[in-house]
């Protein structure tokens, strides 16, 4: 179930959310946090898979 939360961003992402719902990579500034979340939960998994290959040689 989806739960609201609110954050506060610098003018840098403000205009960064802009512009992906201005060229319609987004419908809404909310869809682009849980964007976000995704990729640094991707960005962990991979981390994860990397550091467990080095500890295995």
């Amino acid at each position: 179930m989806a739960e609201t939360t609110s954050f506060c961003v610098d003018a840098h992402f403000t205009n960064s959310v802009g512009t992906q719902g201005s060229e319609g990579r987004f419908n809404s500034a909310s869809d682009t946090a849980p964007a976000g979340l995704r990729l640094l939960e991707e960005q962990a998994a991979w981390l994860g898979a990397l550091r467990a290959a080095l500890r295995e040689g």
